[in-house]
């Protein structure tokens, strides 16, 4: 009995391990066969797991295009409030004139009341900038914030 599942365990690998050397050619910098598009592409510099930085406004997609943004620093300070700081840099030749507000969120996901004010900043181009902001509440778990241009 055990020897029947040994070869069967065994026989599937085998057909597993030859689909995959058979798979064919394959793009260059891409884990899809030759001809075939991604489902979607991720955006610039997100390498977290879930987005936490929306850009909003009109004017979004414009703002994605001049910046790029590195992973969010998150801390907790001695009162246990949560302090997020964003490391944004400006790829194009301008000052930015933004705006940002936070909502912060429990362990559940669920967000806290009090949702920060529109707070300002101005971005200087090819520098490294930081966003930072801290929760009210030593129930918040993770943050979700909108930026936009100053209006």
């Amino acid at each position: 009995m055990k020897m029947r599942t040994f070869v069967k365990c065994t026989a599937a690998a085998a057909l597993v391990s030859t689909a995959l050397l058979a798979g064919g050619c394959y793009e260059p910098g891409s884990n899809l066969p030759y001809g075939q598009t991604p489902r979607y592409v991720e955006g610039r510099a997100e390498v977290y797991s879930a987005p936490q930085i929306f850009l909003v406004g009109p004017n979004a997609v414009d703002l994605r295009e001049n910046t790029l943004f590195e992973p969010p620093m998150v801390t907790r300070d001695p009162g246990d409030l949560l302090r997020v700081t964003v490391p944004v840099r400006v790829t194009g030749d301008k000052r930015l004139h933004v705006q940002y507000r936070a909502t912060f969120v429990d362990r559940n996901g669920q967000p806290l009341p009090g949702m920060t004010g529109w707070a300002r900043q101005t971005l200087t181009p090819g520098a490294r900038d930081l966003i930072s902001f801290n929760s009210t509440s030593p129930r918040a778990d993770g943050f979700h914030v909108e930026i936009r241009y100053a209006e």
